[in-house]
């Protein structure tokens, strides 16, 4: 017989074996007691109870068929002694059992839960999905701190009877209750006088160097202060101006009201009030002499007085004076030239 010759792919050189899907006849049935997992496509009657992973359960003296699809999946579909009829794919159990341990405390690259233990540290990573440090896992123990978060701390216990302001350092709202000022050496002072001791202290840190403090009284008094040389070293508060807190004169350098009323005379003041001459005075004593005489300045000739001599002419012997006086701003004053 030629070698050219083939059944189903195998040369007819010789005596040669053909299955019955060489010739494209039905198998026989098979008694098996597991499925085989590869090279067999027929009936079968099972020879004792086998369950598969994929939730495939043959019992003892089912009958079924087994066949592989073209992705060399294995599936049988059987009959059972209730007349149902099962079937699906079949794969032992045995085969992913590992899988089914790995992924048991597998993260997931997508999220979702972890099927798994966490260590104490609050940390789990995964090679090729998150490399150390990891990725942090929150829970109602294990609570992400107000720095991860970045969100502003809720407000919090402050500053009481015997306590300080400076040592309020971290950043968030802490509430001020003082009912002994006295007590509190760094509680803002404005004018000689403490502020206010109840209200709210806002505190932002930037370091153990650099942290800044503004309080609000409950009154409206707003004080702030700054260090950047640690909590024992922070400048003076400045008072902000307000209607609570007025500046003083001397604060933006201007008289008082009664350092400029004492500067401008009173509107019934103002002006020449009234004119007066001013007590006399006398100037003379002379004799027969030629005299030239102009009263002082401010003054007028208001006399003469003269002396008469035995010949009978009439000597100016003085004369009297008075100063010309004008009353202004509630006072005498002498008018120094006319």
């Amino acid at each position: 017989m030629p070698g050219s010759r083939k059944v189903n792919g195998k040369a007819l050189t010789g005596d040669i074996s053909l299955s019955a899907g060489d010739v494209g006849a039905y198998p026989m049935l098979r008694s098996i007691d597991e499925i085989p997992t590869l090279g067999y496509n027929g009936p079968f009657r099972g020879g004792e109870s086998t369950n598969y992973a994929k939730g495939v359960s043959i019992g003892d003296s089912d009958y079924g068929q087994i066949w592989v699809n073209s992705s060399g999946r294995l599936f049988a579909q059987f009959s059972n002694n209730n007349g149902a009829k099962p079937g699906g794919e079949c794969v032992y159990t045995s085969d992913i059992a590992e899988t089914v341990n790995l992924a048991k405390g597998a993260y997931p690259k997508s999220g979702g839960l972890v099927n798994g233990n966490v260590d104490t540290t609050g940390y789990i990573s995964g090679k090729g999905v998150y490399e150390a440090p990891g990725i942090r896992v929150y829970s109602s123990i294990n609570k992400p701190s107000l720095e991860e978060l970045g969100a502003f701390p809720s407000v919090r216990n402050g500053v009481t009877d015997n306590g300080k302001f400076s040592d309020m350092r971290e950043t968030g709202i802490y509430i001020v209750y003082i009912a002994d000022p006295n007590s509190v050496t760094d509680l803002p002072v404005y004018n000689s006088y403490k502020i206010y001791s109840y209200g709210f202290l806002v505190v932002f840190r930037n370091s153990d160097q650099q942290i800044h403090q503004t309080y609000y009284s409950h009154h409206g008094d707003i004080a702030t202060r700054q260090t950047w040389d640690g909590p024992a070293k922070y400048l003076s508060w400045t008072i902000q101006y307000s209607t609570k807190n007025k500046p003083s004169a001397t604060d933006v350098g201007v008289y008082t009201k009664a350092e400029s009323d004492s500067r401008y005379a009173a509107k019934t003041n103002i002006g020449v009030a009234n004119l007066r001459l001013g007590s006399a005075a006398t100037e003379g004593g002379w004799v027969d002499a030629t005299k030239n005489w102009t009263a002082p300045a401010g003054n007028v000739l208001v006399g003469l007085n003269t002396t008469m001599w035995s010949s009978g002419r009439q000597h100016l012997a003085g004369v009297n004076y008075r100063p010309v006086q004008a009353y202004i701003h509630d006072a005498w004053v002498t008018i120094s030239t006319i």
